[in-house]
C-alpha cells in the first residue's frame, strides 16, 4: 500500500470535515468528544500544525500540533493533541512516518522537541514512541480527560503519559530485559531495583490486551490500571523517568530509571 504524508498549512473546510468523521472511527468517540471541524480548519493557520497522510487523494490518518512558547527567550516546542490512523491501515509505520515528519520540520524551524500524551495501557503506542522513536515519558497525569466516550475507555479513567521526543533522540535497542525486579505495592510504595549494569531501574507490568480484558472481565482490568497508576504517579514525582517499553513472552514491561543514570 502507497501512502503519502503531507504538512498541510490551509486546509480546506472539506478535509476538516473528513478529519472530524475520522476520530470517530478511529477512536469509536461521539460527535460531543470529538474535536470539531472549525479546530481543524484553524489551527495550522493560527497556532499550529496539520500533518495528513493520504492513500491518494483519500485520508487515512492525521496529526495536529501546537506550538508552545514557555518564555521569549526558550526555544519553543511543539505538543501533539492527536495523532491517530484508521483501523484498517494500522500496523503499517504511518503514525511513525507522520512522527518523522515532523521532527524534520521541528529541526528545520528552531523547535527544541515535540510532547504529547498517551494511554499507558496501549502497548503498540507504546512500543512506537519510546522504542522506535526515542521518546521517555517524564509525567503521569490520572484522569486526564475525565470520562470518554470511546469504544475502549468507555466507564473507566483516563490516565495519560506525557511523552517528549527530544530531536537527537533515535531508536532504542529492544532488550530481553536483564534488569532484576523487586518492588511492592502497598500503602508505601517503595522502589528498589539494580540491574547488572548498576544502574538505578523498575519494571513495570502491564497487560498484553487491556482493551480485550475490559470487554471479558472489567473489575479485574480496573483493579490493574488503577495500581500501576500509583505506581506511574509515585515513580514520576520520584526523580524516575520512563525510559523503555519490553515486549516478553509472558506480558509487557515498562522500564523506568531514575533520572541522571
Amino acid at each position: 500500500m502507497e501512502y503519502t504524508v503531507k504538512i498541510i498549512k490551509a486546509p480546506s473546510m472539506a478535509l476538516s470535515h473528513q478529519l472530524f468523521e475520522l476520530q470517530k472511527r478511529i477512536w469509536g468517540v461521539s460527535d460531543k468528544d470529538a474535536l470539531p471541524a472549525w479546530k481543524i480548519f484553524t489551527t495550522p493557520k493560527t497556532s499550529g500544525l496539520l500533518i495528513v497522510a493520504f492513500e491518494e487523494d483519500k485520508p487515512i490518518a492525521y496529526a495536529l500540533f501546537t506550538h508552545v512558547y514557555t518564555h521569549r527567550e526558550a526555544k519553543p516546542y511543539l505538543y501533539m493533541d492527536m495523532l491517530g490512523v484508521l483501523p484498517e491501515y494500522q500496523g503499517q509505520r504511518i503514525g511513525e512516518q507522520i512522527v518523522l515528519k515532523v521532527k524534520q520540520f521541528a529541526k528545520k524551524n528552531g523547535y527544541s522537541a515535540i510532547t504529547w500524551t498517551y494511554d499507558p495501557f496501549q502497548p503498540a503506542n507504546a512500543h512506537l514512541y519510546l522504542c522506535k522513536l526515542g521518546a521517555v515519558v517524564t509525567q503521569f497525569y490520572p484522569n486526564y480527560y475525565g470520562e470518554l466516550s470511546g469504544t475502549y475507555e468507555q466507564g473507566s479513567q483516563s490516565d495519560r503519559f506525557l511523552a517528549e521526543l527530544h530531536l537527537d533522540a533515535t531508536p532504542k535497542i529492544p532488550h530481553d530485559s536483564e534488569i532484576t525486579v523487586s518492588f511492592s505495592l502497598s500503602k508505601s510504595f517503595k522502589p528498589s531495583v539494580i540491574d547488572q549494569k548498576g544502574t538505578q531501574a523498575i519494571e513495570i507490568e502491564v497487560p498484553f490486551d487491556i482493551n480485550t480484558l475490559m470487554r471479558v472481565d472489567a473489575k479485574n482490568a480496573y483493579q490493574i490500571k488503577d495500581s500501576r497508576a500509583e505506581i506511574f504517579k509515585f515513580l514520576l514525582e520520584s526523580d524516575y523517568c520512563i525510559t523503555d517499553f519490553v515486549r516478553k513472552k509472558d506480558a509487557n514491561y515498562y522500564i523506568a530509571k531514575q533520572i541522571g543514570y
